[in-house]
């Protein structure tokens, strides 16, 4: 584990092995995933917004073109299971980082499913990207192993269920041109609260598009004060 200082932008930029960037605080923690193309730093105004709020933050930080989404899955479950949580347990996911922890919640216990208090994925493509479809192309897996996950109809989006489904929020943005508000929503049949924003796919990210209802979700189960 390492906290975030200086050097945390060129850390992130030449980490090759998955690892949590630490950001102490209370009993309570949020577990941040990122989205593809990206690397943790991407994550850190939301991650300090939280640990201004109380939070004990793990900012996950993954190479993502470097495995299909169900191996990133599993490798997070792995490091997730290696830290303890005294108290109450959050998740905030940008994009193909919804699909991460999708995965690993299909790995997890009942028991450690129920431990997660609400999740809130901003723009996740539980219904893909049409900006992915490239990835599906002869040969692109080899250099991009993740982005043809994310295609409409891809199998890689029919993600087995959890035994136990926390609390979900999913935040979109109007101005989204990466994931349409519409590819956003779970699988049919399962329950989620929705709430919509005025910004981009990386406007999600900046706690003044969504810092209040995330705050809010996390508090009260629900957008809204």
């Amino acid at each position: 584990m390492k906290i975030p200082g200086k050097e945390f932008l060129a850390n992130v930029l030449f980490r090759k092995s998955p690892s949590f960037f630490r950001y102490p605080g209370g009993e309570d923690t949020a577990v941040l995933i990122h989205g593809w193309g990206v690397r943790a730093g991407a994550m850190e105004p939301l991650a300090k917004m939280l640990n201004a709020a109380g939070f004990t933050v793990l900012n996950y930080d993954y190479p993502t073109s470097k495995a299909h989404i169900a191996e990133h899955g599993k490798r997070f479950l792995e490091l997730f299971r290696e830290e303890r949580f005294p108290g109450k347990l959050f998740f905030l996911t940008h994009s193909m980082g919804g699909l991460v922890l999708r995965y690993a919640l299909a790995e997890m216990t009942e028991a450690e499913c129920r431990k997660i208090d609400a999740v809130v994925m901003l723009g996740p493509p539980n219904r893909g990207s049409r900006l992915a479809v490239p990835g599906r192309f002869r040969g692109a897996a080899k250099i991009n192993a993740s982005l043809g996950d994310m295609a409409p109809g891809a199998k890689a989006l029919e993600i087995p269920p959890p035994v136990f489904l926390p609390v979900v929020g999913i935040i979109a943005g109007n101005f989204d041109g990466k994931v349409k508000p519409a590819y956003t929503a779970l699988p049919d049949g399962f329950p989620f609260e929705f709430c919509r924003v005025a910004c981009t796919h990386p406007g999600l990210r900046r706690p003044v598009n969504t810092g209040t209802p995330i705050l809010n979700f996390f508090r009260n189960r629900k957008f809204a004060p």
